[in-house]
């Protein structure tokens, strides 16, 4: 436990910097297209697999 709250604990502060805001505010239209596409690929794999 004491690990969890110390990894997440330095998430939570390395993205709550200026500087990663900042990133995420310039690249969130690619980020954000990126995982939509790699969603969607997993989506079709799904849905065109055979159970």
């Amino acid at each position: 436990m004491c690990i969890g709250v110390t990894v997440f604990g330095g998430y939570a502060a390395l993205f709550s910097m200026p500087s990663a805001r900042r990133f995420y505010a310039r690249s969130q239209r690619y980020l954000d297209a990126g995982l939509a596409l790699v969603f969607g690929a997993a989506g079709l794999r799904l849905l065109t697999s055979r159970v």
